[in-house]
């Protein structure tokens, strides 16, 4: 047997290295707990780097350049390996009917490790309990699959076969211990992965869920993970978690959701959106098999919670990536105007007081415009409108030119040909 070194390095405030340092003081004594190796880490020389944060409130956006200090940290444990075998991932399982074939499936979730390598496509596919070493085929929660590095061969194990590849009954334990430290620094896998394993699994219908979700984002805005733990307060996933698994009786923590009829529409055509992708990576795999099925579990509440903005934005980088080259100003400031839009993007806003809606569009002439609404109207991204308001500002965000509006009203809807 001999030991594999998994490493990981990150870039993090240097004013959050006493909290860092905590994380890893709290890993090592659960690692302690398990017999495992303690986690070792390096630290570089503070220095200064180049920041970029954009700021949103009610009523404007603005994006300001600055320079913190940070500090370089890389985070190093030892795990046994046996005849080059390393464990690659977890498979998790999403259960239910396809929303287009009408088959009912079982399919994958991975649940790659850092360091790992894009998968076959076959770990991606139907969820199988079988196990590629023993040849036997029982109900397992959870599966592994392990790598040979040197020939580069993959195989999908049970929690029993495991052992015979990686040398020691701990092992898979000690991997997804690294692995819940990888994802506590990392905000990028946090929000992946975020969802959880309950004691239980709450399967509910995919477009009611998306749209209740769609409803908690508009009401409350959306609240990643990573943002919810910054700010101390509970993030889009937890919240509808909380309604769902309350049934919506008790759930008193922020204004109950309350779906309309923009709020289906608009997942219905979400989930259009999720199941085109092509899948470039593990997030949008996942996405896409939890999303292709009639029911969904609540488990994977961070992933349903990212789908609506992933969406949203998607949508908007393409319509405004065809305008934005030609955007002029509109208008003098205090001038009332009355121009037709086409809607491009909606991001809902929560404020320190009370939430607006950023409503972003594009006018016949190619013009970017923007009006934050406190009370808006129900749009849909995509949809043509005449829209009557008064200049507030004229911006410029990222080298094209924006037009601010305020108390606007929507006069009529063009209808325009498909």
């Amino acid at each position: 047997m001999t030991t594999a070194t998994k490493t990981e390095t990150y870039t993090i405030p240097a004013s959050q290295l006493e909290t860092f340092e905590k994380a890893i003081a709290t890993m090592n004594r659960k690692a302690k707990r398990l017999g495992l190796a303690p986690l070792t880490y390096e630290l570089t020389e503070e220095y200064v780097a180049d920041q970029s944060v954009t700021w949103i409130s009610e009523y404007t956006e603005k994006t300001k350049d600055f320079k913190i200090g940070v500090i370089d940290v890389t985070v190093t444990g030892e795990v046994p390996a046996l005849q080059g075998w390393q464990l690659a991932a977890t498979l998790d399982f999403s259960r239910g009917k396809n929303a287009e074939t009408g088959e009912t499936k079982t399919d994958c979730i991975v649940y790659s490790f850092p360091g790992c390598p894009e998968m076959p496509d076959r770990f991606h596919g139907e969820y199988t309990t079988a196990c590629d070493h023993c040849n036997t085929t029982r109900f397992r929660r959870k599966v592994y699959v392990v790598w040979n590095v040197e020939r580069n061969e993959w195989l999908q194990v049970g929690s029993t076969c495991v052992v015979d590849f990686l040398g020691g009954k701990n092992y898979a334990k000690q991997l997804e211990f690294m692995a819940d430290l990888f994802i506590h620094l990392s905000d990028e896998e946090k929000d992946r992965w975020e969802g959880g394993r309950n004691s239980y699994d709450l399967y509910m219908e995919t477009n009611h869920v998306l749209a209740t979700c769609i409803a908690v984002i508009r009401q409350h805005g959306y609240i990643s993970g990573a943002k919810a733990e910054q700010t101390w307060t509970s993030s889009t996933a937890n919240e509808l978690k909380a309604y769902f698994y309350s049934n919506g009786k008790d759930y008193c923590w922020k204004t109950k959701p309350t779906v309309t009829e923009e709020d289906r529409n608009l997942a219905i055509k979400t989930l259009d959106w999720v199941r085109s992708l092509e899948g470039a990576n593990d997030f949008e795999k996942n996405l896409k098999t939890i999303l292709s099925k009639t029911e969904v579990a609540l488990r994977f509440t961070g992933f349903i919670t990212a789908a609506y903005p992933c969406y949203s934005r998607a949508v908007e980088r393409e319509m405004v990536k065809k305008a934005e080259a030609n955007s002029n100003h509109l208008g003098a400031i205090k001038d009332r105007v009355t121009c037709n839009v086409k809607v491009t993007g909606l991001r809902f806003i929560e404020g320190y007081r009370f939430s607006s809606t950023l409503i972003s569009m594009i006018d016949d002439q190619g013009n970017v415009l923007k009006w934050f609404a406190s009370n808006p109207p129900e749009l849909e991204i995509g949809r043509h409108y005449t829209l009557t308001g008064t200049v507030k500002a004229h911006d410029e965000w990222r080298g094209t030119k924006n037009t601010v509006l305020t108390r606007c009203k929507i006069v009529e809807v063009k209808e325009v040909a498909a």
